[in-house]
């Protein structure tokens, strides 16, 4: 998923619903930045892949999107 995409599904947000759709998003998009990482580490001084900073991210976002439903 591409920042195109995820700045999509934040445009798209308008209630409950799809806000939850957009955390979902950032989500799948975290998850495969860490999958990417996995098979090939970037610099540890730079943002990772996808140009995530924070990599206990996911975990948060799981739990908010799981929250909404």
């Amino acid at each position: 998923m591409g920042d195109d995409e995820i700045l999509s599904k934040l445009n798209e947000v308008q209630d409950a619903d799809s806000f939850i759709s957009f955390l979902q998003s950032l989500q799948h998009d975290w998850e495969e930045s860490e999958a990417l990482e996995k098979r090939s580490p970037s610099n540890p001084y730079a943002a990772n892949t996808n140009g995530w900073e924070n990599t206990c991210i996911g975990s948060f976002l799981e739990a908010a999107a799981a929250g909404g439903n």
